[in-house]
This record gives structure tokens, sequence and C-alpha cells, in this order.
């Protein structure tokens, strides 16, 4: 699937504007010298997640893809923060419930075992008395880690601040996908189509206990992020070449998509002061903090346009090789971030009476 790979660690007039100390160029195949075909299969895990119980809360359907299908989204209906600013108290209790009450995780008894797959093939033809080629590939990694960490903290004394034991309970995706499509018009033209997906997704359920000397308190936190990075790329290119002049004509038009979806990253906070008595949830007074029961929605987009048209023509200095190169470069980015920090608070200090069930 790829053809070289360039590594430049200095700057190029032929490199984008924004050049910030170094840059991979790839360049994959595009007309293979034969038809192929191959695929492989895999499975593993380790010994501390294999078939060992673990946690996890309801998804949705595509997150085996790394891909929120819209479970994860604001309800619908739900207006914008300065809408909700302006609405009435009715109003914000009737919106607040909208939100699914998706809150807790499963047990499960073995988590499954890890999976990959890898999918290559390659077409060659004549058409109309010159070459097509036809090259492409999929490859995909599902895993899950349990990851236990201890975090503790002490005072300049020496005395502890708090002790929390954390379990995190983690789902991995990775997978791509790349199609290209060549023509080869005799020896010295060629038009090409490049197209590839880029997909890493990553779904945490992190269960934590503990006690924090400072508020005297034992406290049972859980917490649910499920992040989602996609990049996507299609680029059309040619590459002319006349031999009797020596000169190359290379000209390329392209669109990106990048895309960071971190949808109803959500924590439940609750506390006591005896293992022998029920725990209590945590509301912020008058303002949320991470410290309590909240909810964070964010999505960052990136689309971009470029193209190039560069002409170059070579020559020999005293038998060195050398290029000269003109051209031009257009680029065009909309970049566009939203964020959404919501959480429960009360008005007169006191705390809620909501319990955390036994079981």
């Amino acid at each position: 699937m790829l053809d070289n790979l360039f590594i430049y660690k200095s700057a190029q007039p032929d490199f984008p504007g924004d050049f910030a100390g170094g840059i991979i160029q790839m360049n994959t195949r595009d007309v293979p010298d034969e038809d192929f075909i191959t695929l492989s299969l895999g499975t593993g895990g380790n010994l501390q997640t294999a078939s060992q119980p673990y946690m996890e809360y309801q998804g949705g359907s595509l997150d085996w893809l790394g891909l929120d299908d819209g479970t994860r989204a604001l309800p619908e209906g739900f207006p914008d923060a300065n809408t909700f600013k302006l609405g009435s108290e009715e109003e914000r209790v009737a919106w607040s419930k909208l939100h699914q009450n998706n809150w807790g995780a499963e047990n499960f008894d073995a988590s499954p075992l890890d999976q990959s797959l890898q999918l290559s093939f390659g077409l060659n033809r004549e058409l109309s008395g010159n070459r097509f080629g036809l090259i492409g590939g999929i490859t995909y990694s599902g895993s899950r880690e349990t990851v236990f960490t201890a975090r503790n903290d002490y005072q300049a004394d020496g005395s502890t601040l708090y002790q929390y034991e954390d379990t995190t309970y983690a789902r991995n995706i990775l997978w791509g996908a790349v199609l290209n499509l060549a023509y080869r018009i005799g020896n010295n033209n060629q038009i090409a189509l490049r197209n590839s997906v880029s997909v890493n997704g990553r779904d945490l359920t992190t269960i934590r206990g503990g006690f924090n000397s400072n508020s005297d308190n034992f406290l049972a936190l859980e917490y649910y992020e499920f992040l989602s990075n996609f990049l996507g790329s299609t680029m059309l290119s040619g590459s002319h070449a006349f031999s009797n002049s020596k000169l190359k004509i290379n000209w390329t038009a392209g669109y990106n998509r990048i895309v960071r979806d971190q949808p109803d990253l959500r924590t439940s906070y609750y506390f006591t002061p005896s293992l022998d008595e029920p725990f209590f949830s945590v509301f912020a007074v008058n303002n949320i903090t991470v410290e309590g029961n909240f909810k964070y929605y964010s999505f960052l987009q990136e689309n971009s346009v470029n193209g190039t048209f560069d002409i170059s023509y070579p020559y020999q200095i005293k038998g060195n090789s050398q290029v000269v190169k003109v051209g031009t470069m257009i680029t065009r980015k909309d970049r566009a971030f939203d964020a959404r920090l919501m959480g429960y608070v009360i008005d007169n200090g006191f705390f809620s009476l909501d319990g955390l069930p036994d079981e």
C-alpha cells in the first residue's frame, strides 16, 4: 500500500505556510504490477483484561467503529446556552428532564478478546491502450484494556490528603481505509484519485473509590468518556512530462475533513462519612464544578480545500543534478469548536439527599 515515505525537517517553498518543524510525506501505490488480494484475521488479549470481569456503560450501535451514532448527542429540543439561561425555572427543569437517565455501568463476567483485520486488493487492467489501476485496503483493530491506578496526595507534613484507587476499563478502536484509482496515458501522463479514511476511537469507564482526609469522607465516583477522532481525505492529481523539453507539470486538488467528537462525558460523584452509612450524591452550590455531577460536550471540525500547480525543469551543473521549480499553492481552512458544560446545582447550600443504592 505504501510506495515511499519522505521526512522533511526543513522548510521548502512548496510546503504549506504553517510548516512547524517537520513534514511527513507518504506516497501510496496507485497502479499495482498485477492483480492481488490478501486477507488476515487475528485475535488476542492480555492476562489482565482478557476473559476477566469488566464494566461498561450502555453505548451506541456504532461504538465498534469508534463512532457515535447519536446516542450520546444532546437531546432533541434542548436549547442553546443563552436560551437555557433566560428560561424560567419550570422551563429549565423540563429541559433538564430531556436528558437520558444513562448514569451507571453494567457488570460483565468476561471481557471479549481483541480483534484485528487486514484486507488489501489491487487491480491492473488495460483500458483504451493505456493502463488503469486500482488499489485499496482496510485495516481494523479493536482492543480492550483494564488499568488499575493508585492516586495518592500528601500534605507538606507527610500526612495523607487523599487515597484513591481507580479501575479504568478502556475500549480502543482503530481502523482505516484507502482506495486509489489511477489512469496512465502513455509513459508521461497520469491522472490519479486517492481517498483515505482514518478513525481512532476510545471509550472509557472509570470507577474510583477511596478516602479524602480533607473532607473526611469516603467517595465513590464513576466517569464515562467517549472520544472519536476522524480524518478523511480525497485528492485528484495529475502528472505530465514533456520528453522533448524535460519539463514536468504536477497539479493537485484536494479536500480534507477532521473531526474530534467528545459527546456526553459525564461524572457521578457520591460521598459518605462512614462506609456503614449510605452514599449521598454531591451537587455544586450555585456554580458547576468538576467535583460534582456534570456532563460535558465538545465538537471540533475542520474542513480544508487545497490546490497546487507547479512546473519543474531538471538540469545539471558540473555533473550535479538540479531542479528549478515554479508553482503556486492555495489552501482554505474552516474550523469550528463548540463546547458545553452542564451540571446540577443547588441554591441554598444544602446537599441533596439522593442516595446511592446499596447494590
